[in-house]
């Protein structure tokens, strides 16, 4: 592949090769203590946090008649049914509690170029957790929950359904998935997404957002899903995925199919320097769309920055 083609497309300058496959009790096993880590991490934070902040910021369908109580000190004017304040001489206010059903789904790239990793973890570990803790919230707050995964086609649906044991059964799967695509077609999986929920959700798209082919119409997909839902953007990334090696040759990967090139550093240093302004456009590209964004990488507490993004759409609210 000529090194102008090879610079057209995303990259990475690394390739992690994944050890051989473990026997299939070990594999079990694995899968088991993560989707138990993963729990125990999210429940932790819920407590402490994470839930209320989520319930605030993604608010029910709307609110629904309760019962009509006396008033209390503290109770807003803006209730008081002034009616049955007059018929019985003492004042009473209409109580009203939210109408919290909604669909929670959550969109995950898996294609290969989610499987780069240098900080102990890879960016599709990563969103996979992203997806654990999102969905607890989301199942905490009694809403429903959805997980689409995808590469260059749809590589698993699970429906939206109630409960926190609709997510343990989401992680194992997304554990044990082995995708059959490589490359990333996002417009197609933003499209599908959106015909899948029919009334208006909240859409998390959890992805590296290095798309092939090139001209994906990702950015029209989303504009279009933002139109009829609430939708969040999380761009998730390796902090070393720039950095040059020491040497004059350097070998050069494409992230998706796997094509790999030996390159002088001139022609590496374009490569990185060409990752570097693909990252820096991408946050106003998705703010255009009408999403909600969030860059995370391997290293992050993202705890924090989950709740400084949920904060900031309560203020907007």
């Amino acid at each position: 592949m000529p090194i102008a083609d090879l610079l057209a497309r995303p990259l990475r300058l690394f390739q992690i090769l994944e050890d051989d496959r473990p026997d299939p009790d070990a594999e079990e096993e694995r899968i088991r203590r993560q989707v138990s880590a993963i729990e125990i991490r999210a429940r932790r934070r819920l407590r402490d946090q994470l839930a209320g902040e989520f319930r605030s910021a993604f608010r029910g369908r709307g609110l629904e008649f309760a019962e009509i109580r006396q008033y209390l000190p503290g109770d807003e004017v803006r209730q008081i049914d002034w009616k049955v304040t007059a018929r019985l001489a003492q004042p009473y206010v209409r109580q009203y509690v939210e109408e919290r059903e909604q669909s929670v789904m959550l969109l995950l790239d898996v294609s290969a170029s989610t499987g780069f990793g240098t900080m102990g973890r890879s960016v599709r570990s990563l969103a996979t957790e992203l997806a654990g803790v999102l969905g607890f919230a989301a199942a905490f707050a009694n809403d429903l929950v959805g997980v689409v995964a995808f590469s260059d086609r749809v590589e698993y649906t699970l429906p939206p359904r109630k409960g926190a044991n609709q997510v343990l059964r989401m992680l194992r799967d997304l554990l044990r998935l082995e995708p059959y695509g490589r490359e990333t077609t996002l417009a197609a999986a933003l499209d599908y997404a959106g015909r899948l929920t029919r009334r208006r959700s909240v859409i998390f798209v959890l992805s590296d957002f290095l798309t092939v082919p090139q001209d994906d119409p990702w950015e029209s997909a989303m504009r279009r899903l933002s139109l009829r839902h609430d939708v969040v953007a999380i761009a998730l990334r390796d902090p070393h995925e720039a950095l040059l090696p020491g040497g004059g040759i350097v070998s050069v990967a494409d992230s998706e199919t796997g094509v790999r090139q030996l390159v002088g550093r001139p022609e590496a240093e374009r490569a990185a320097t060409l990752v570097r302004e693909q990252r820096a456009r991408l946050e106003p590209r998705l703010r255009a769309t009408g999403a909600d964004t969030l860059t995370l990488t391997t290293d992050d507490d993202y705890f924090p920055r989950l709740v400084g993004l949920f904060r900031a759409r309560r203020r907007r609210q």
